[in-house]
């Protein structure tokens, strides 16, 4: 750090990981200094270092910056996330911060800086509720990737009231992971639909059908086998879409697979880790399907046109 204070090179972009061992008083020297240059700023792993105090540095101090990514982080309060509600600068947002105990700080953001948002990544947000949701329907429309993750507050009315008429184009890249009900006694029961179960995950697949490039739905147990079969009917299609997870869906089977392959030309990899009605599926030439629970292998490429067996990997 005091390498980079002495410097006169301007960094318009900096990502340090694992930089713990950075006092915050020579961060605040640096964002005073230097941060008038910054564009892009990301952080990791940064241990008791880097706390509400650096983030109102930043908001003080990084007039040019279009991109900040904290992740890791476990000093960061909901105070500090506030402070970003004044960075006007903002395009791209990514946050993991480990003492998220409310959905205020969230909402304040996206009612100040919602509407110049490009990408918007909330990692691990255990504690957030709706309230968020609807504050992304109501002030974002601009996002092209969406990423909320890890979370057992949100509901299913939830996720689908923020795809419904939402003025938003249609996204590119979506990952709603992890976000379902954990019940450690009846695992099963999900009495209040928290999480992305099916009206949620319908509405999604309807809003940015167009566009959608990449799906990452890992965990969200409590969609139902009825909604897969809706969202991948024979007369759908979704031209652009690459890439998904589907792992740990209890519902999808064979023939979930298989209409998924058909309904999505584009398709290079499907994840379906913990997906144990899966039995027996045909992989299409061009295609790779990872995580198939079975003794020939956990990675299956498909080697031909007319859709015949894949090659084990």
């Amino acid at each position: 750090m005091d390498h980079l204070l002495a410097t006169t090179i301007k960094l318009e972009n900096l990502s340090l990981s694992g930089s713990n061992l950075i006092s915050d008083e020579y961060w605040n020297r640096y964002f005073m200094e230097k941060g008038s240059h910054l564009k892009s700023f990301k952080v990791y792993h940064t241990d008791g270092q880097f706390g509400d105090d650096q983030v109102e540095m930043i908001a003080n101090n990084c007039s040019q910056l279009t991109r900040l990514k904290i992740s890791h982080n476990q000093k960061v309060t909901d105070a500090g996330i506030s402070h970003i509600s004044r960075i006007s600068t903002l395009q791209h947002l990514g946050l993991e911060i480990e003492k998220t105990k409310s959905s205020t700080p969230y909402i304040q953001i996206l009612d100040s800086i919602g509407p110049q948002l490009r990408t918007l990544s909330l990692g691990r947000v255990h504690k957030i509720d709706n309230s968020v949701l609807n504050a992304i329907h109501d002030n974002c429309q601009n996002i092209n990737k969406l990423r909320i993750t890890d979370n057992g507050v949100m509901t299913d009315v939830g996720f689908a009231h923020l795809f419904t008429n939402w003025l938003n184009p249609p996204l590119s890249f979506i990952d709603l992971s992890k976000n379902r009900h954990i019940d450690a006694a009846v695992p099963r029961d999900n009495p209040d639909n928290i999480g992305l179960c099916s009206l949620g995950f319908e509405a999604l697949m309807k809003h940015s059908s167009t566009t959608l490039r990449y799906l990452d739905i890992n965990s969200c147990r409590h969609i139902s086998l009825q909604s897969f079969e809706s969202a991948f009917s024979a007369e759908k299609i979704y031209p652009e879409l690459q890439e998904m997870n589907i792992s740990f869906c209890q519902e999808v089977n064979d023939f979930i697979v298989g209409s998924i392959f058909r309904t999505c030309p584009k398709l290079k990899k499907l994840i379906i880790f913990g997906d144990f009605k899966v039995k027996d599926v045909r992989v299409p030439k061009g295609k790779i399907l990872i995580g198939m629970p079975n003794a020939m292998g956990m990675q299956i490429e498909g080697t031909e046109a007319n859709e015949e067996e894949g090659r084990s990997i």
